[in-house]
């Protein structure tokens, strides 16, 4: 009796070893999902620039335009470089690196003089993008991929307004102003210069913008300064990426702020849509673990859903206007999809 009990132990013991073995090997569901994504963008990236598509509308004559995207392939390269340290596996973080670094090296040979960019590779504006320009400098400092002398970020400084904004192609008229004092585009340099460590008064006074705008949106709600972010949240994304490299004063208290926005916006506002509903994931993620006990397990579980319906949208989802008047609209899924695989990630950590 002894001798069958050792027996059956023994199977017993095998076949749990091997259903242990079988389940090491099986890929599981958030393995496939990294996976397919990662897929995904290789397959969609053009193969000559590097770049992905975006789109292009024009609300007026009801025309669309598709073209090259510096400034949106950019941040889907940062965030793939990102997530190629947090992802575990090996040949996941392989990848993501890999394309990560096809696009920095695609990036860089559309310089102009100064290591300015023009904002998209199609357009030919004749005017260099500050935002575009510092945006690219920022993930290239971070990244190490490549390292601007700081003297040339420093001159960058000229673009800062007396008020703290930001001085940018976009808002050339039709109201006769070259200025634009877009928060987005603020987070963006501010995230440059605090990178490459540019701190004085002038910086402080885009601290003190954003501060500003971050304690009360609504004092802006209805003038010139709203030109290019189509939604807060997304420009609040900006500066939680900007957050750690800041210098301002008082640095925690943008922070807190923007929290309680954005999770207000989780709970309350039904108009978000994929794009934006990943973003402030991501951004509450970044903010603080604690951040996911203020966010509902259901929304978490949606995450995958809304990375599907990223990759699969057939209508691009505008998050940016194309001047002032709003008479172009532009957006990427391939960005969309970038910030629904960060959400994704960072909600596994």
């Amino acid at each position: 009796m002894e001798i069958k009990n050792k027996k059956n132990k023994l199977q017993l013991l095998f076949f749990s070893f091997l259903i242990f073995t079988f389940c090491l090997q099986k890929p599981n569901s958030t393995y496939k999902t990294y996976d397919k994504t990662l897929k995904f963008f290789e397959n969609n990236i053009d193969n000559k620039k590097a770049l992905f598509d975006f789109t292009l509308f024009n609300r007026i004559e009801q025309k669309f335009l598709i073209g090259k995207s510096i400034f949106d392939s950019i941040q889907v390269g940062y965030i793939l470089w990102e997530l190629s340290d947090l992802l575990k596996d090996k040949k996941l973080k392989s990848k993501s690196k890999n394309l990560a670094e096809k696009i920095f090296s695609s990036i860089w040979e559309y310089r102009q003089e100064n290591y300015l960019w023009e904002y998209e590779a199609r357009l030919g504006l004749p005017d260099p993008d500050i935002d575009t320009t510092s945006t690219v400098l920022a993930i290239y400092k971070i990244t190490n991929f490549k390292n601007i002398p700081k003297k040339y970020v420093e001159n960058l400084t000229q673009y800062i307004r007396d008020d703290g904004t930001v001085k940018i192609w976009i808002s050339d008229n039709p109201f006769g102003r070259e200025e634009s004092g877009d928060v987005g585009i603020a987070a963006n340099v501010l995230w440059l210069f605090s990178v490459y460590d540019v701190y004085n008064e002038r910086v402080e006074k885009m601290c003190n913008f954003i501060r500003e705008f971050v304690s009360n949106p609504q004092k802006f709600k209805d003038i010139w300064y709203r030109t290019y972010y189509l939604s807060d949240y997304l420009a609040f994304y900006n500066i939680i990426r900007a957050l750690p490299f800041m210098k301002c004063k008082n640095r925690n208290d943008i922070g807190e702020k923007i929290e309680k926005i954005l999770t207000d916006a989780l709970h309350y506002d039904k108009e978000l849509n994929i794009t934006l509903r990943c973003a402030i994931l991501s951004s509450l993620f970044k903010l603080s673990p604690k951040s996911k006990e203020l966010i509902s397990k259901i929304e978490i579980a949606k995450i995958p859903e809304y990375l599907n319906e990223a990759m699969a949208m057939e209508k691009t989802e505008y998050i940016y206007a194309g001047d002032v008047e709003r008479k172009y609209i532009l957006g990427s899924k391939f960005l969309s999809t970038a910030i629904c695989l960060e959400a994704l990630v960072l909600s596994n950590q």
